[in-house]
């Protein structure tokens, strides 16, 4: 895997385009990179290259970081990094309700019912595995899910108690609705490779902006050292919070 000065100095190359696949995958390595940085000089270097040369899809992770960190000068290097791709990305209007630069915007409450949050936290904790209710790490995930998504648990206290104290929870339905959303989203994948047919350009505006939202989740509550599965699970389990 390409290190951090070499990825930098690739970024800073004529031939650099941030819009290009290759390149985004070559900056998706500094992120990670980033994401598990506590390092001041090593922050200041990476927040250098990704204001002056980064995507838009760097923002999520800088953001995160910048509330995240209690370091002020870190946060200043996060800020100033955003500053610049905000200058950069001027022109560029993805939508009047889609803030890129509101810390707030990024954030994803839970808006779906307390009994709905059960059937989440189950999901993310690991479909597929042989406890699919392993309620050690159910609790440890839910304390960190419950203040950034504002989980509203009344009149329970905790996540422990909400799902002792909720006997008619049945996951059948909930698991049912993301068995069916996620085969839709293979067939039409599958659809989209077979034929050759790009999605219209507003669905590709929102799975991005879908995946930017998970990165930021997971980036501010710390889950990146198994990013990919943490980012595929969120990506399914998300389907239930829906009013």
């Amino acid at each position: 895997m390409l290190d951090k000065n070499t990825i930098i100095d690739i970024m800073f190359r004529p031939d650099w385009n941030s819009d290009h696949q290759d390149c985004r995958e070559v900056e998706k390595i500094l992120l990670q990179i980033l994401r598990s940085s506590e390092d001041t000089p090593e922050i200041l270097e990476i927040c250098e290259a990704l204001g002056v040369k980064g995507s838009l899809f760097v923002t999520p992770v800088l953001m995160a970081k910048m509330i995240k960190t209690t370091d002020k000068t870190q946060r200043s290097y996060y800020l100033a990094a955003l500053a610049m791709i905000m200058s950069r990305m001027q022109d560029w209007q993805p939508g009047p309700d889609k803030d890129f630069f509101n810390p707030d915007w990024w954030q994803i409450k839970w808006v779906a019912s307390k009994e709905r949050f059960i059937s989440f936290i189950s999901l993310v904790v690991g479909t597929g595995t042989e406890d699919l209710f392993d309620t050690e790490k159910m609790e440890e995930l839910a304390e960190l899910f419950i203040p950034e998504m504002q989980v509203d648990l009344s009149p329970h206290h905790t996540f422990k108690e909400l799902w002792l104290l909720t006997p008619d929870w049945d996951p059948s339905e909930d698991l049912k609705l993301v068995r069916d959303a996620a085969e839709g989203d293979q067939l039409m994948s599958q659809i989209h490779d077979e034929s050759a047919i790009l999605k219209n350009e507003d669905t590709q505006v929102d799975d991005n902006i879908l995946d930017m939202r998970i990165d930021y989740l997971i980036t501010k509550l710390g889950l990146h050292q198994d990013f990919d599965h943490y980012h595929y699970l969120l990506r399914i389990a998300l389907i239930l919070n829906r009013k």
